[in-house]
């Protein structure tokens, strides 16, 4: 993220410096740490509590969830959520709850992606199957894994005006002659491989796949990032 960001971690064009921050679904809290600075409070929410104690006095992390009603005080100057596309079910109503906890003027910035591989000649690759079933599996229980399309009308609809989309396209594996972007591909190979099977066991179950199937199908992609001859990307 931070190479896909050159460095950044925020895009919103904030002129003042943000005196109270939430950051939706933290994760391990890294973007946080990072973000907090004396002029800024940074609270940090998700499902699990599996965040350091922070070591720094301005970033704090509640075990929250926040697909349930808020009951933050409306007064964040700025909201950042980040890579929610498998697990928020209705975006939609918390970007809702974004706009009603935001001072007026407030920034709310969401990075995410969408679970499909674009390419030359990629159709026909197991990479693509993937997200593909994934897309298929989610579909089965409910979640829309290709929905940050929809993300800027949304906004709109909810009451959001200077709207900002950027799209990011990142490479599967280190196949681009970009210095940059071969590097990000690298990373995401590596990603990519590594949670291949935990991230979507699941999901190509839902998408009708068997145990058995799975584990060939895993291991037959696997040996395609391996490879890097798939010259696809996803989008973020």
């Amino acid at each position: 993220m931070t190479l896909i960001l050159s460095g950044k971690l925020a895009m919103a064009p904030i002129v003042e410096t943000p005196r109270r921050v939430m950051d939706v679904a933290t994760g391990t809290g890294i973007w946080a740490l990072e973000f907090a600075n004396p002029g800024s409070y940074v609270v940090g929410t998700d499902l699990s509590k599996i965040q350091p104690e922070p070591e720094v006095p301005n970033c704090h992390f509640e075990k929250d969830d926040c697909e349930e009603d808020w009951l933050w005080d409306p007064t964040f100057d700025y909201i950042h959520i980040r890579q929610i596309v498998t697990g928020i079910r209705d975006p939609k109503r918390l970007f809702q709850q974004s706009y009603d906890h935001l001072k007026p003027g407030g920034w709310l910035e969401i990075q995410d992606g969408t679970m499909e591989l674009d390419g030359e000649g990629v159709e026909e690759s197991h990479i693509r199957k993937w997200f593909d079933y994934c897309a298929a599996g989610a579909t089965a229980k409910g979640f829309d894994v290709r929905k940050a399309k929809n993300y800027s009308t949304w906004l709109k609809d909810i009451g959001f005006t200077e709207i900002q989309a950027h799209r990011f396209e990142v490479p599967c594996s280190p196949w681009p002659r970009n210095a940059q972007a071969a590097r990000i591909g690298a990373y995401q190979q590596r990603n990519m491989h590594d949670g291949l099977r935990g991230v979507s066991y699941l999901l190509l179950r839902n998408a009708g796949l068997s145990p058995e199937q799975i584990e060939a199908f895993v291991q037959a992609t696997k040996v395609e990032l391996r490879e890097g001859k798939v010259k696809g990307y996803s989008y973020l």
